[in-house]
């Protein structure tokens, strides 16, 4: 379904709205030019109502915007409800409208290739950068398996109706029948279908044999011809067929929400979805940082969990389309198991407890915690769906690299309303930390006004002023985390990390840091300090084994600077009393 658009230039806009609409809250934030600088001027937040009609989106929407409205006293909005654009003179309307979403469910596909290890681990790749999930794979290196017979291939094809079968396989000019057999049986079974939905083919394979795919294919289904993800064995391409699959999963939402079709007529682009939001803002750090700063983003949605990242110049994106903190809690508590969760909560609750509340918090996702119990249960489905969304980046990076890791980071983003809502700036702490758990010298940023989203959008139609808008308003300093890992097994208070602090005043600070311990040291947020790490031998904060660290300037957060020893990965005693002193022990030393 398309949606037309009245594109403007840059240069005529001053005002802008983004619109966020998520599975959970519907947001709107305000930008306007003061003073020859674009500033983030107000946000309205509320609770989605239930319905799928177009009332549903467009009474969220326009609350927020009456929220605006009432702080602002401006009116965007005409007696009819729709956007008053341009600005009027009066100070009325908005020069330009921008459009978040991805509140539908994540697309199913059928992935087809030749080689596991090659065309389909490109392929899973791409994928894993998009709002979709793999329903099946055919392989002919698993013609073995007893689920791929070609009569079980034709069936599953047929019953499973997917959004889309994604056909790679082949480097350039490789010899074509492998591929033309998959494109055979794939159109085979797509004949069988009796129903069929918007299913499509999307051919991303072998670039020599286009015209054979088409012939092959003819009119069964509609086909859509892509980049090769695999041109050569040492080339990828993921771009291509990760942004097609956005564009569909883009597309459908437009087509079953009368009220999302609404509000983008109003937009003066294409929707984006809070993924490639999120892409293009650590993009744009990473940049701005030069060479050799790794920058991680992630934002943990209701129903989605993201992660962001550049390492070493290169661009990772992985999404969890179906894991978060509401919608997406029966996947996290499938993957990880309840023992798993319940693990980080610093109160007693037992599993079948603990499974009961989640599953009430998924059917009534728009609830608030009610006790403080629920919070750390929230808390802790977030830890999940962040610690596997960042297993499937380390799986990325050892596809490629079997010795590349994910954790250290110069600075590392957390975006959510989980974060941003959190009652203490140290539990939004506690919770990058124990999910990512980084190594070395890390700036923890906190996302406290939900504007990483829409800075990322802002970018796609204003760059100027995303970046003003990034570099003055949308990021909290939390503070600084020191967090020195080893080999071998220190004791508990075994000291593994001398460190000198040097105010601005010159007072300096010396400390010994004991294995197991975390702690925040004083520094507060803008003042300037130095720092010197020296870990002991067989302890490393980012120079090397033993070797000191030198940071010349370090600037204070709202936590100070936090010292985490607890060593990588964290680990929890077995005994359940234990376990509970331990991670009472981290909330208390904290401050959470």
């Amino acid at each position: 379904m398309g949606v037309q658009q009245t594109m403007v230039t840059a240069a005529s806009i001053e005002s802008m709205i983004v619109l966020d609409c998520g599975s959970t809250t519907t947001r709107a934030v305000l930008v306007d030019l003061v003073d020859g600088h674009y500033r983030f001027i107000a946000r309205g937040e509320t609770f989605n109502v239930s319905g799928d009609d177009e009332d549903a989106l467009l009474s969220a929407v326009r609350e927020v915007l009456h929220q605006i409205e009432t702080v602002t006293g401006r009116a965007f909005l005409n007696d009819a409800g729709q956007l008053i654009e341009p600005e009027r003179g009066g100070g009325e309307g908005v020069d330009a409208l921008l459009v978040v979403a991805d509140f539908n469910p994540p697309l199913r596909v059928i992935l087809a290739g030749l080689s596991d290890h090659i065309s389909l681990a490109s392929a899973r790749r791409a994928i894993r950068a998009a709002h979709a999930q793999i329903a099946y794979v055919i392989s002919p290196e698993s013609i073995g398996d007893a689920t791929q017979t070609e009569e079980t291939r034709l069936s599953l094809i047929s019953a499973l109706n997917p959004d889309a079968i994604i056909l790679t396989g082949g480097v350039n000019g490789s010899p074509a029948e492998p591929v033309t057999n998959l494109a055979t049986l794939i159109t085979l079974g797509c004949s069988l279908v009796e129903e069929p939905s918007n299913m499509r083919l999307l051919y991303a394979g072998n670039e020599a044999i286009r015209d054979e795919i088409v012939e092959t294919v003819g009119d069964t289904i509609p086909l859509t011809i892509l980049d090769n993800v695999r041109p050569s064995l040492d080339e990828e391409n993921l771009e291509s067929l990760s942004e097609t699959l956005e564009v569909l999963y883009r597309d459908r939402m437009l087509a079953e929400s009368a009220g999302l079709a609404t509000v983008a007529r109003w937009s003066q682009c294409p929707i984006t979805t809070s993924s490639q939001a999120l892409g293009y803002v650590i993009k744009y750090l990473a940049r701005m940082y030069g060479q050799g700063h790794d920058v991680l983003g992630v934002d943990i949605g209701g129903a989605t969990t993201t992660a962001a990242f550049v390492i070493d110049e290169t661009f990772h994106l992985v999404n969890s389309p179906d894991m978060g903190i509401s919608r997406g809690i029966s996947q996290v508590v499938a993957l990880s198991g309840i023992e798993r969760i319940t693990r980080w909560l610093p109160v007693e609750i037992d599993a079948d407890t603990a499974r009961d509340r989640l599953l009430n918090k998924e059917l009534r996702s728009s609830s608030l915690p009610q006790t403080l119990t629920d919070l750390y249960l929230e808390q802790a489905v977030a830890r999940e769906a962040l610690r596997l969304t960042l297993g499937q980046g380390q799986m990325l990076r050892q596809e490629q690299d079997a010795n590349a890791g994910l954790s250290e980071f110069e600075i590392i983003i957390g975006s959510g309303g989980v974060l941003a809502h959190a009652p203490q700036h140290a539990q939004a702490a506690l919770l990058l930390l124990d999910a990512i758990q980084p190594t070395g010298i890390t700036t923890l940023w906190l996302d406290t006004t939900s504007l990483a989203i829409p800075v990322g959008t802002l970018a796609t139609i204003h760059p100027v002023a995303a970046t003003h808008v990034m570099e003055g308003d949308a990021f909290l300093n939390l503070g600084t985390a020191i967090c020195p890992v080893g080999t071998g097994m220190p004791r508990p208070g075994d000291v593994v990390m001398r460190i000198t602090i040097t105010y601005s005043d010159d007072r300096t600070l010396d400390l010994e840091i004991p294995y197991g311990s975390l702690e925040v040291i004083p520094l507060p947020l803008g003042e300037k300090a130095s720092l010197e790490a020296r870990p002991l031998k067989g302890f490393d904060v980012g120079a090397g084994p033993g070797a000191k660290r030198k940071i010349k300037r370090l600037v204070g957060g709202m936590m100070g600077l936090i010292i985490d020893a607890r060593g990588r990965p964290l680990q929890f005693p077995t005994d359940p009393t234990e376990r509970l002193e331990r991670v009472q022990r981290w909330y208390s030393g904290i401050g959470a």
